[in-house]
């Protein structure tokens, strides 16, 4: 513990001990508050060896130093102090109160940090000091009337004569935040939206008044203010999304069009992957407005996208994620089919040189048995049916768990043969 001038002083005297002092009482030795005290003979180095951390806070405060110093406090008084107690004495205004018999001190110390708040308010106190708030309205105000009577719209509005103290004090804090929004200021002033109207208006209907690209649909006659207010949350926020405007700008969609377009339908049109596709003809903007999850996740990757251009890939084919070769493939031209029954066949050798032992006749029927349990008991559930289910969910299903229920159901089936030509 490093020694400050002061605990050196004790140290010296014999006093205390560096290697028996706590941290909370080196901190409150070492500070200002306790010094003064200790000098002043207020208080014994028995009595501050003595002080937990919240006593050597309450000591440390200018304002309640003062009054131990004028006696309106005693120092039982101010050893017992709570941190909200210390933090309503911290007020001018509290104090002030206090030394002038307005409010005993068990009225101050009875105080809620609130209503200490409310007294500390500079709006507050100016009505106080014009008559408008007696001290006891003053101390059944709430937080939300504070803020109100803090708030420099709600001021002028009252300065104006537009709303009375009665009024001002019945605002949400919603309908605050309305008057306070520029948005809403703009449209006042214009005359196109009245107080009552600014009052009524929800979170969602400010939110869509703030938003950039309604501003500028409204500027430009395209959206009525009925049907600005109107809009939902989707419906901003398709709006503001720049592969939609873009869209727009080029006559591609309609304003109708926009507003129609579900979260995951805006989601798709800012993908890149689909932008590439829609921009070299490949997709129109009906099939991708159509794509299923399992078709958007598929396109992420290049080589799909590439095959999907060349012809390789029917879309139908990848709704399902499962990037099946088109109908018009030569699988004798094909070197990334080639390459893949390869790498399959050798797969299955290795696994039938390690494990053939283990699944012959009974046990294989039983592996293959087990498999299929295990596999038709996976999740199939589109995006759409598990964001259904649980709107507040992001998880994403897994393409993998699709394709496996579907390679089982297929390759299990007793009518199924495969011969790979590539490999003979």
């Amino acid at each position: 513990m490093r020694l400050t001038k002061e605990m050196q002083y004790y140290v010296n005297r014999g006093d205390i001990t560096p290697e028996a002092l706590t941290w909370a009482q080196g901190e409150n030795l070492g500070s200002t508050g306790v010094q003064e005290l200790l000098t002043t003979g207020t208080l014994t180095l028995k009595q501050a060896l003595a002080l937990t951390w919240d006593q050597g806070q309450n000591l440390q405060s200018a304002a309640i130093r003062e009054l131990l110093t004028t006696g309106t406090l005693t120092l039982k008084q101010a050893l017992a102090l709570t941190p909200h107690q210390r933090h309503n004495l911290a007020f001018t205004v509290v104090r002030e109160l206090l030394t002038t018999g307005t409010l005993t001190l068990k009225q101050v110390l009875a105080l809620t940090r609130d209503q200490g708040l409310n007294l500390a308010s500079p709006a507050v106190q100016e009505l106080r000091a014009a008559g408008t708030l007696t001290l006891k309205q003053v101390l059944a105000l709430t937080r939300d009337q504070r803020d109100n009577l803090a708030s420099p719209v709600v001021q002028e509005l009252r300065a104006a004569g537009t709303l009375t103290l009665k009024q001002v004090l019945a605002i949400t804090k919603e309908q605050r935040e309305n008057l306070a929004s520029p948005a809403v200021q703009e449209l006042r002033a214009a005359g196109t939206l009245t107080l009552e109207q600014a009052l009524a208006l929800t979170k969602e209907q400010r939110e869509n008044l703030a938003s950039p690209a309604v501003q500028e649909l409204r500027a430009a006659g395209t959206l009525t203010l009925e049907q600005a207010l109107a809009l939902t949350k989707e419906q901003r926020e398709n709006l503001a999304s720049p592969a939609v405007q873009e869209l727009r700008a080029a006559g591609t969609l309609t304003l109708e069009q926009a507003l129609a377009l579900t979260r995951e339908q805006r989601e798709i049109l800012a993908s890149p992957a689909v932008q590439e596709l829609r921009a070299a003809g490949t997709l129109t903007l009906e099939q991708v407005l159509a794509l299923s999850y399992n078709a958007r996740i598929a396109l992420r990757d290049p080589e799909t996208r590439r095959r999907l251009r060349a012809g390789e890939l029917t879309l139908e084919a990848i709704q399902d994620g499962l990037p099946a070769v088109a109908n018009n493939l030569n699988d004798g031209q094909s070197t990334h089919t080639a390459s893949v029954h390869k790498s399959v066949l050798e797969s299955a050798q290795r696994l039938e040189k390690r494990y053939g032992s283990q699944v012959d006749k009974a046990g294989l029927e039983s592996t293959v048995k087990d498999i299929c349990n295990f596999i038709d008991k996976l999740s199939n559930n589109s995006f759409e049916q598990a964001a259904a289910a649980d709107p507040g969910s992001h998880l994403e299903p897994t393409i993998e768990q699709v394709a496996a229920k579907r390679a089982i159901s297929r390759i299990t089936d007793p009518t199924y043969t495969f011969t790979d030509s590539g490999s003979q």
